[in-house]
């Protein structure tokens, strides 16, 4: 996952747009060193930074985009 796609699913995690149709449980485990590279959807990916990265009043927490960017670097790959 590069930089733009990463940019494209926060934008999208910090919008209306309803992400409940996109399972993001093929993420699951994501942070551990044991978790193999995975081929998923952009949308996916912002329901899972919509529930990891985003608060409850709008803003990001820098800390936890920092930690998912570095895991999502390596081992998502976008398709669609």
């Amino acid at each position: 996952m590069v930089k733009k796609e990463l940019a494209q699913a926060l934008e999208i995690a910090r919008s209306d747009e309803s992400l409940e149709a996109h399972d993001h449980m093929v993420l699951h485990g994501l942070y551990l060193p044991s978790f193999k590279q995975v081929s998923t959807t952009i949308k996916v990916v912002a329901r899972l930074m919509r529930e990891m990265v985003c608060r409850f009043d709008g803003t990001i927490d820098d800390d936890e985009l920092k930690q998912f960017a570095g895991a999502a670097r390596h081992k998502i790959i976008i398709i669609g």
